[in-house]
């Protein structure tokens, strides 16, 4: 049975999940209705015991919080707190992921549709990829993940259909003084140190029409 830390009014862990997490999805949020709700049920569905589910909302006014609390069991973590923007929430969550996980940004009216098996994700460890890029549909128009030196021109991953290894970068990797593009700084910087990526068509997701950057 998964040890687990006694939800507060603002937080709750299960941190035996977190620690034997292949995966972990993040999800940040604020005020995001019901929406919410449908992103992590496509998370459950996977019904992968490997993938670590952590919501970060920032102290939503929508009665998210009361939701949350309501998740204790189904998601590794949630916390509900003031934040100093959307990459200070992504570094929350960044920072609760193991060190052996890889990482997956996903935005409340977002889908994640499929992940690649936990024997692709021990392959692709042992090839020493960093990154993992799969396959966004943005509505319903695909976009086609590239990674090449077009990333200086502009961003050409999709963080909804990117796992990022946390040995890529141990601390908190996105600078929060960003309103936008901090997703793409962090892949430029990866690029430039050249960070082993590969494409893997079983990740899979699916993109809101909104989203920040």
């Amino acid at each position: 049975m998964s040890e687990r830390i006694p939800q507060t009014p603002e937080r709750w862990t299960d941190a035996a999940a977190l620690g034997a997490a292949a995966v972990t999805v993040v999800t940040v949020c604020r005020n995001p209705g019901a929406l919410l709700g449908q992103a992590i049920a496509s998370v459950q569905a996977l019904q992968r015991p490997d993938v670590a589910h952590v919501v970060i909302d920032g102290a939503s006014s929508d009665g998210t919080p009361a939701y949350l609390r309501t998740l204790c069991g189904r998601v590794a973590h949630w916390q509900s707190e003031p934040d100093a923007g959307i990459y200070d929430a992504m570094n929350k969550g960044w920072a609760l992921a193991a060190d052996e996980s890889y990482i997956l940004f996903l935005g409340a009216d977002d889908r994640l549709e499929s992940l690649p098996s936990a024997a692709e994700l021990l392959q692709a460890r042992s090839r020493g990829v960093v990154l993992i890029y799969g396959e966004a549909t943005v509505g319903e128009t695909p976009f086609v993940s590239r990674y090449t030196d077009e990333l200086r021109f502009g961003n050409t991953l999709h963080h909804q259909a990117l796992l990022v290894h946390k040995r890529a970068h141990l601390q908190p990797p996105f600078d929060p003084r960003l309103r936008v593009y901090g997703d793409w700084d962090f892949n430029l910087r990866l690029w430039k140190q050249g960070a082993r990526a590969e494409h893997l068509p079983s990740l899979r997701s699916r993109v809101g029409p909104g989203g920040l950057s």
